[in-house]
């Protein structure tokens, strides 16, 4: 920058709003359908109680036994695994 510039102070013009028609709508409630909040936190095996959220959730079956991996009757993982 030469010394005969100087930095300006204006503010670069926004973005004009797109106009949201019952397309859009209908899209959202699609994608909102997808989520599925009624999934049930659980506790988490081996942890001594404490609570996990959903996502851990598919990583056990209905008895609360880990779904993957080697794990001992406490849900700890093996030696060697």
């Amino acid at each position: 920058m030469s010394t005969e510039e100087k930095p300006t102070t204006e503010k670069p013009p926004g973005t004009e709003m797109p106009e949201v028609t019952e397309e859009h709508h209908a899209r959202a409630k699609e994608m909102m359908e997808s989520y599925d909040d009624q999934r049930p936190t659980i506790t988490l095996p081996g942890s001594g109680g404490a609570v996990a959220g959903t996502a851990v959730n598919e990583w056990v079956d209905d008895d609360g036994n880990p779904k993957y991996g080697d794990v001992d009757k406490d849900g700890a993982p093996k030696e060697g695994s």
